[in-house]
């Protein structure tokens, strides 16, 4: 050994600077053993030494012939102090750091590195770190102390171990947890359970566990949100079937705006949860704030797979009224969704019904100038192309009013009846020419001088 590494075993600080400023020796020269002057400051827990052999570049990390580090010796020895100052000063550590201090039944030093991986965001302890980094045989040693709660919360979030535990989807520690006396249905700040969480996070091995412990799908969080909302809202389709598939579930439960789970899938145009939800027999006639039906809302939104699995449903009333008497149809129309429209049809959506205004789908297609739901609704025997709306109007009134040759066009093309009178006992060619709709009359002569040839 070196007069450096005597001085060092001894806590003999003095000598130790003195050798390395005056004489300038290696500050890592090895005896018989690999070992350092800082191994042998470490281990006999003289802090002084240690601070004077890093700040003259002492390698923090050297290991011995025994593998041993300084922070491994330090561990040995059960010098919390001197622990704590290494990882300070930023000394690796590996799992047999960790097994080490376990073995010894160090709970400091197993804090102190647990703590080092510890999160910015937050106050965090011991436990709730490991189960955040899914450290099991800490957790499981840490939770041999009386003094630990398992369900202790961090001051910001509030979140348990059991939220840190389920968030990073680490099964293991959740069941540990559970069988230690864990509030499985314990709300953090923001009202979110485990459950929410794997919900959220798509943790479906987890969510079944907590549902084989029967954690409280109701329970709401700070937003109103039930575990199945979330589930939903982030599109994770194996955690949506788990929380169907438990006996407990209300699959109606009405969220922020009374929109169920079904009209949350269909605003985010998520197929496989709608699909989901009407498979376990979710309620088609529940309607949102807005009076909206899932079947309105999908038409509205142009989801129109979720409109197909909707009209799927026996359960769906494919002409349930809107506002304003505004059928799906209507609204399909109003959007100039051509295809919604026709796929309405295809499910036998009625033709004659009358929105506030007295229109029929068809006058409604013709006045917004929809010229392909005109050509959509025209192409199916159950449409009355003579139905008369106000002043005793007919479509091919209504097309001239509006002075859309293309409908004027497609009413005639399908035989519109030209010789009904409106409440003036105007003909369509005498109203085209009262108002000087130039381009309709003329579309109408031609048509008469065909059909008369």
């Amino acid at each position: 050994m070196t007069p450096l590494h005597f001085a060092c075993q001894y806590g003999n600080p003095e000598t130790a600077s003195y050798l390395l400023k005056k004489s300038k020796v290696d500050p890592d020269p090895r005896d018989l053993k690999g070992r350092t002057p800082f191994h042998l400051s470490c281990k006999n827990a003289h802090s002084s030494c240690i601070e004077i052999l890093l700040n003259h570049g002492a390698n923090i990390n050297s290991v011995d012939d025994e593998k041993m580090t300084g922070l491994l010796l330090a561990i040995q020895q059960g010098n919390e102090a001197v622990v704590e100052l290494l990882l300070n000063k930023g000394a690796n550590y590996e799992q047999s750091a960790i097994d080490m201090a376990i073995e010894k039944r160090h709970r400091k030093i197993v804090e102190l590195i647990v703590m080092k991986e510890s999160y910015p965001d937050g106050q965090w302890t011991p436990l709730q770190v490991a189960s955040r980094k899914g450290y099991l045989h800490i957790m499981k040693f840490l939770l041999e102390y009386e003094d630990v709660d398992v369900n202790a919360v961090e001051e910001t979030y509030m979140w348990s171990a059991l939220h840190c535990a389920t968030e990073s989807g680490h099964l293991k520690c959740i069941q540990w947890l559970l069988k230690k006396g864990a509030d499985k249905d314990k709300q953090a700040r923001d009202g979110s359970t485990p459950l929410h969480i794997a919900c959220f996070q798509g943790n479906a091995n987890c969510l079944y566990h907590l549902l084989t412990h029967e954690a409280n799908s109701a329970l709401r969080d700070a937003e109103m949100r039930t575990p199945l909302h979330l589930a939903v809202l982030a599109g994770q389709t194996q955690c949506v079937r788990l929380m169907l598939s438990s006996r407990a579930i209300d699959k109606n439960a009405l969220w922020i705006g009374n929109m169920t789970s079904l009209h949350i899938t269909i605003i985010g145009g998520y197929v496989d949860g709608t699909a989901l939800l009407l498979d376990h027999l979710a309620d088609t006639s529940l309607r949102d704030v807005e009076n909206r039906t899932p079947l309105h809302l999908a038409i509205q939104a142009s989801q129109i797979e979720c409109a197909r699995l909707l009209l799927s449903s026996e359960t769906v009333d494919v002409d349930a009224l809107w506002n304003e008497n505004m059928t799906s149809l209507h609204l399909a129309i109003e959007n100039g969704d051509a295809d919604s429209a026709a796929l309405l049809l295809d499910h036998h959506a009625d033709t004659t019904l009358r929105d506030a205004e007295n229109r029929t789908p068809l006058h409604l297609a013709i006045q917004a100038g929809q010229v392909e739901c005109v050509r959509t609704l025209l192409s199916r025997q159950e449409v009355d192309i003579n139905a008369l709306w106000n002043g005793n109007m007919t479509s091919l009134h209504i097309a001239i009013d509006c002075g859309n040759v293309d409908c004027v066009g497609l009413l005639l093309d399908h035989h519109a009846d030209i010789s009904l009178r409106d409440m003036e006992d105007r003909t369509p060619l005498q109203f085209a020419v009262q108002t000087g709709q130039t381009r309709c009359v003329e579309v109408l002569e031609a048509w008469d001088d065909t059909a008369s040839s």
